[in-house]
């Protein structure tokens, strides 16, 4: 469009020269050769045409400028907007990268409270062939420390989660919260087992409010048989059993907890890269 204006120009100023020649060409009474009207009125249209010419590239300059400077302000507006969206994402993506940070920090503490050495121990010791007072009372104090332990490790991850819930955390928080009421119920019956087997090693009678307790219907069923031998058995069966059944349970978890914390760095950093409409 520039290019068009300035062509126009051009014959403008060539034709201009022209066409005050042609007319003092013509024949007239006016146009004498020694007339001095020749003269003023070829340098008055000679000045009309140079001040038309004047002023038409003085409006396509201010035309063009105008249009480029309407140009440049688009241009600009669009470079803030662009500058401002990273300026978000930017500060989007180092607060969700602390949060990540403190999510992996809680749920590997959650994972070590979780861990099946714990358990294990508490199983072995129940497995011994003597068991005291004193064996039983370490065991309720451990399991009792235990769930403590349990509670605030995972009352920390769910302040976490809590602030930043995506579909992830969601499936995340299910199986967070599975994996809490099975082991209480397990730490549970881990109770009840040491004081049957305690009974049961003295020649002592349970109480049976003890079966109220039991968290498994199997445990309930072994302890209503009474204090025989059958159930001394049972109940050292049911002790072991829980050994690979809380192994597996933490195994599922585990894992469940590292492709949590894995998908969320993904989608983290799959914000940050996204593109800018």
């Amino acid at each position: 469009m520039k290019n068009k204006h300035l062509i126009l120009i051009a014959i403008v100023v060539i034709l201009c020269p022209l066409f005050v020649n042609a007319i003092m060409l013509i024949p007239n009474r006016w146009a004498s050769g020694d007339n001095p009207w020749i003269g003023f009125w070829g340098s008055y249209l000679g000045a009309i045409l140079s001040a038309s010419a004047a002023f038409v590239i003085l409006f396509v300059q201010r035309k063009d400028n105008r249009k480029e400077n309407e140009n440049n302000r688009e241009a600009n507006k669009k470079e803030n907007n662009i500058n401002r969206v990273l300026q978000l994402r930017e500060i989007t993506y180092r607060q969700e990268t602390e949060w990540l940070y403190n999510l992996q920090k809680a749920v590997l503490e959650n994972l070590s409270v979780y861990s099946p050495n714990s358990i294990t121990s508490l199983i072995d010791y129940l497995l011994q062939i003597d068991f005291s007072q004193q064996d039983n009372e370490k065991v309720q104090n451990e399991t009792k420390e235990l769930l403590d332990k349990i509670l605030m490790a995972d009352t920390t991850v769910g302040m976490i989660v809590a602030s930043n819930i995506t579909n992830n955390i969601l499936q995340y928080n299910g199986l967070r919260n599975d994996m809490y009421g099975k082991t209480c119920g397990i730490i549970c019956d881990i109770q009840v087992a040491s004081v049957a087997i305690f009974c049961l090693n003295n020649d002592r009678r349970y109480n049976r409010s003890l079966l109220e307790k039991c968290y498994s219907k199997e445990l309930s069923e072994i302890l209503m048989q009474g204090e025989t031998y059958e159930t001394y058995i049972k109940l050292k069966e049911f002790v072991t059993s829980i050994r690979k059944k809380y192994c597996d349970l933490y195994e599922s978890f585990r894992t469940a907890s590292i492709e949590c914390i894995v998908s969320e760095n993904r989608r983290i950093k799959g914000e940050l890269s996204a593109g800018i409409d």
